[in-house]
């Protein structure tokens, strides 16, 4: 007789058993490796020495190549899973009907018929995007470095890895951990230079979340009909300040994560109806990449999973499976995709020790941002709104018997996180890295008003009505919040201004310089505390001598140009840029302008973009 062959759950939980087992092992070996690192330290070289540079380098290097590849293997595993394993019909059926058109009509006419039905909220999606792009710079912060490395070779060693952008996710070693965090900037630099074509891409990011969190409200809520809930979407979550900062620029890896959250979401609702493969495999997917795009990321993706099980187990319904002894098989198999997303836990820890906690402990940096553990918390009214519905539904649950579902566990991980900032680096809900709490938020805004008013509003009123009231409450909403320090609009302008004072001003050095040099003058150009200090785009400009103004020693040293390396004293006819100091840090740091005459201002409005020249 052919023996029986075993089952897919207990193939799959015998392969959980084996990787817990190995990942705790793996631990357990960082661990004391680190213990033994910090006992040690003083018998290994000093990490200034190029010798121990270069092996720490290589560490680096090798041990992400290593991980990255299990990730790859890992995400090409569960793709091959979906397709193998067919979802049966009734799996099937619980995918929308325009779902199911639109694998049938076409991408393109089913985005038309979108476009006809609700043209208001395309208008307000296609508008945020032509702004977007528009306002595309590289002249911001961070970007200015990683974009150095971009003009590098004169464009012909594009599909390559960036050195600024590397050092900025895997060689930082000062226990940051987000390897995955510019991943896409790295994907888009080989294809293009232009940062408007990357904005495109922001732009589709922006949308695609929308629309999952319109799709997760209508299927939480079953409105499928509820056409002003796009536009509602739109505005609310557009009109954010973590939204201006994450979608305006580059150098935040917020919005990758909150469009893998809302990926991960959407399947796990999708999941918790149908069990199907591919949804359940999708949202591990989402979880296994978003975790690993900000230190606090993968709180995201496995509190709802833990969630989920301590609901399960408080939950006094008797068809839902308790763990105990006699029911641990069909316990296991009912949680199997919870248990799947705690096991990505002990493997981002895993990943840390290796990649970031044992390197950080030979170099012997602190954490980044220490100084920031639990310095500020700013909540806003949207917070306060994600806490309400998490005791609106708590008391529905308990009195009522109300399901768990992954929308609640979503709002509980989105409170974690929120404290898992706090206890970081600080919170407040104006900065880019709250932008994953906002969707949630949004997300409740809008499913308490169709549960809420919606219903009887749809009662009474046309639909044109329906959408002008629900454009109106969207409306109050973001006039009450814009009265506020730190919204959107002042967030969007404050960019602009960076953006656009910036290149205004580098430009017009550029011309002042240019004309100096024709003249047959001596060019000496000095700058301060800047961005542009440590990279290439400085060194396009004419002039003989590029001297650094060193804000705490105040030595002037010449960094490029005639005697590079000496000490500098300044002259008469000498020119000081602030593309980016400002009075401000001027003023803090003690930077001597004195004999200096403004001879370009950018705007009063701004503290920055001026060019001084030496009069005597």
């Amino acid at each position: 007789m052919k023996q029986a062959q075993p089952s897919t759950s207990a193939v799959r939980a015998q392969a959980m058993a084996w990787a817990v087992a190995s990942l705790l092992s793996l631990i357990a070996v960082a661990l004391g490796l680190g213990h033994w690192l910090r006992l040690h330290r003083e018998q290994w070289p000093s990490t200034e020495s190029s010798e121990a540079a270069a092996t720490l380098l290589h560490y680096n290097l090798a041990s992400h190549g290593l991980w990255l590849g299990i990730v790859m293997a890992l995400l090409v595993w569960l793709w091959r899973e979906s397709c193998l394993k067919q979802d049966s019909p009734e799996q099937t059926k619980s995918v929308e009907p325009s779902q199911q058109s639109a694998s049938r009509s076409g991408l393109i006419a089913q985005l038309w018929a979108q476009i006809k039905m609700q043209p208001l909220a395309c208008l307000v999606l296609a508008a945020t995007s032509a702004f977007l792009i528009h306002e595309a710079s590289w002249f911001y912060k961070e970007i200015i470095g990683w974009y150095d490395d971009i003009y590098a070779n004169n464009l012909l060693n594009n599909f390559s890895l960036k050195a600024n952008l590397i050092s900025e996710t895997l060689t930082r070693n000062d226990f940051r951990f987000y390897p995955l965090a510019f991943a896409d900037l790295q994907i888009f630099s080989w294809f293009t230079p232009y940062v408007k074509v990357w904005m495109i891409f922001n732009a589709i990011e922006l949308i695609a979340t929308i629309a999952l969190g319109v799709r997760i409200i209508k299927r939480t809520t079953q409105s499928p009909q509820a056409k002003e809930i796009l536009l509602m979407f739109s505005l609310l979550f557009i009109a954010t300040a973590p939204s201006a900062f994450s979608y305006m620029q580059f150098i935040y890896s917020e919005r990758m994560l909150t469009l893998l959250f809302a990926i991960f979401l959407w399947n796990y609702i999708d999941y918790q109806t149908s069990r199907s493969t591919r949804a359940a495999n999708t949202a591990l997917g989402a979880a296994l990449l978003g975790a690993f795009c900000k230190d606090t990321a993968i709180i995201l993706f496995v509190v709802p999973a833990a969630a989920m099980l301590i609901s399960g187990q408080l939950d006094r319904k008797a068809e839902t499976p308790k763990l105990s002894a006699q029911n641990l098989k069909l316990w296991v198999n009912h949680y199997q995709f919870e248990l799947q997303l705690l096991l990505l836990s002990l493997f981002f820890v895993t990943s840390f020790l290796y990649l970031t906690y044992l390197p950080s402990i030979f170099v012997g940096e602190q954490r980044y941002d220490a100084d920031l553990t639990m310095v500020q918390f700013e909540p806003d009214g949207r917070l306060a709104i994600l806490t309400a519905y998490i005791c609106f539904r708590a008391a529905q649950i308990w009195l009522k018997g109300s399901n768990f579902t992954p929308l609640d566990a979503a709002n509980v991980a989105a409170l974690s996180y929120v404290g898992g900032l706090y206890w970081l680096v600080g919170y407040s809900s104006s900065n880019y890295m709250a932008l994953p709490m906002h969707l949630v938020a949004v997300t409740d805004i809008l499913v308490l008003w169709c549960i809420g008013p919606r219903p009887w509003l749809e009662h009474n009123l046309s639909n044109q009505a329906l959408t002008a009231a629900g454009l109106f409450t969207t409306a109050a909403l973001i006039y009450t919040e814009l009265q506020f320090p730190g919204n959107a609009y002042s967030r969007v302008k404050d960019i602009m201004r960076t953006h656009r004072s910036w290149r205004a001003t580098f430009n017009q050095s550029a011309l002042v310089l240019r004309e100096a040099k024709e003249k047959g003058n001596e060019v000496n150009v000095i700058i301060s505390k800047s961005w542009f200090r440590r990279f290439n785009h400085l060194k396009r400009l004419h002039y003989d001598r590029l001297i650094y103004l060193n804000e705490d020693t105040h030595n002037y040293l010449i960094i490029d140009g005639k005697n590079k390396g000496n000490s500098y004293t300044p002259q008469p006819g000498d020119f000081f840029l602030d593309l980016d100091t400002g009075k401000r840090r001027i003023k803090e740091f003690g930077i001597n302008i004195k004999h200096f005459e403004a001879i370009y201002k950018f705007s009063p409005d701004v503290s920055n973009g001026h060019i001084y020249i030496k009069r005597r």
